[in-house]
């Protein structure tokens, strides 16, 4: 169970990540 979370929770921090990256990217395309 604690091997999934850790798992689970890295997965979580990397999605995030490249969510803010594509966030990122369509405002720098904005301006």
């Amino acid at each position: 169970m604690n091997e999934k979370t850790e798992l689970y929770n890295d997965y979580q921090i990397i999605y995030y990540k490249s969510l803010k990256a594509i966030i990122a990217d369509k405002l720098y395309a904005m301006i």
